[in-house]
């Protein structure tokens, strides 16, 4: 095991066993925020796997110490990020592994709201995770109300923007997502790749393929992973301009 101080064991060790039911694969660890993957090598499931090797003490500390009285829980908040996703991943496929997955998110996301402070930066990101759920839950309005009142209280924090524009570009909604991403992409400090690389796809799909290639090739400098939106730009002879 790694060499932590006491104070953050005692924090964290014994923690975990319930939030982190499941078995965790490297791209679900690198998919988390940092503060994430610190958490999770510190509880008693986490620190039994070969994560414990990609993440330093010194961040653990850091992380410790500036989350402060959100430390404690916070690995509800991380564990619902990877049940969220899973249950993306298992829509239309295996009902009973959806909805237990489904649940798992709503559950550990409602958890760890409601013990997070609404002024911490994490706060928003972790009411976007909710507002995923409510939306996969038919709570579409809901959802769309969450993550514009997160914007409201957040205009800095990046992760609201490009979640409440995939939600609207879902219902079809491109000229809404278009403009929730444009003001991201003024407010947000700073702006993400997820962020430009939405806002290329809206563009995509209003036939503005000039600025979309602009806002990709944003994307793709800070690395977004994904070619879906390059592809589509070069067939249609626009990824060169």
């Amino acid at each position: 095991m790694k060499r932590i101080s006491v104070a953050v064991l005692l924090l964290a060790f014994a923690e975990g066993a319930l939030a982190f039911s499941f078995h965790l694969n490297q791209m679900e660890f690198n998919s988390w925020p940092e503060y994430c993957k610190a958490k999770y090598v510190v509880t008693n499931v986490g620190s039994a796997t070969p994560y414990v090797s990609q993440v330093s003490d010194e961040t653990i500390a850091k992380w410790g110490q500036r989350l402060g009285r959100t430390w404690p829980n916070i690995h509800h908040g991380c564990a619902s990020m990877i049940w969220i996703v899973r249950s993306e991943q298992l829509a239309g496929k295996d009902q009973q592994q959806y909805a237990f997955a489904l649940k798992q998110a709503a559950g550990e996301s409602q958890y760890s709201i409601q013990r997070t402070n609404p002024e911490d930066p994490i706060y928003t990101k972790l009411v976007t995770v909710h507002a995923r759920v409510e939306y996969a839950l038919g709570k579409r309005d809901q959802a769309i109300r969450t993550l514009q009142s997160a914007i409201r209280n957040a205009p800095e924090v990046a992760d609201g923007y490009a979640v409440l524009a995939t939600l609207l570009y879902k219902q079809g909604k491109y000229a809404e997502a278009r403009e929730i991403l444009q003001s991201g992409v003024r407010k947000a400090k700073p702006p993400t790749a997820e962020m430009y690389y939405f806002l290329g796809l809206v563009l995509v799909k209003e036939n503005n393929y000039a600025e979309a290639a602009k806002y990709a090739k944003q994307a793709y400098a800070l690395g977004y992973p994904l070619p879906g939106l390059k592809n589509k730009l070069r067939a249609s002879g626009h990824w060169g301009q």
